[in-house]
């Protein structure tokens, strides 16, 4: 069964407002994903909980976001330092203003995009 690693930031601040994961790209995303029996991991460079912007933006997003299992996705992504990229045949990076600083000072995001160019398929929103 194919599975996806969807990195997100956890930058949450940009010119001093919230900011995060447009939670719109990553949640028709995931809706795709899941309708199609592929299976996908949330990461993100420090683990754990990521911010996101968006929640009210349309019926999908508030859809998952009442769902509990992927609420508890987005409070629990897993360390970049801790994923094996062997394991994933795509990486989808969610959009937000956010996503660019995602790769200064985080070396492994950067070898993930870069280093998969030929193994996997990048799919960027």
């Amino acid at each position: 069964m194919p599975k996806v690693l969807i990195i997100t930031s956890n930058h949450g601040e940009l010119a001093g407002k919230p900011n995060g994961t447009y939670l719109p790209e990553l949640t028709h995303a995931v809706e795709v994903l899941t309708a199609e029996g592929i299976e996908y991991d949330l990461a993100s460079p420090k683990g754990g909980k990521i911010p996101g912007y968006g929640e009210d933006a349309d019926d999908v997003t508030k859809k998952l976001l009442a769902d509990p299992e992927f609420a508890a996705r987005l409070e629990s992504t897993k360390c970049l330092d801790d994923v094996d990229g062997s394991l994933y045949d795509a990486i989808f990076y969610p959009g937000g203003e956010c996503i660019r600083l995602l790769f200064f000072g985080n070396e492994k995001s950067l070898f993930a995009f870069f280093s998969c160019l030929g193994e996997v398929t990048i799919l960027a929103s």
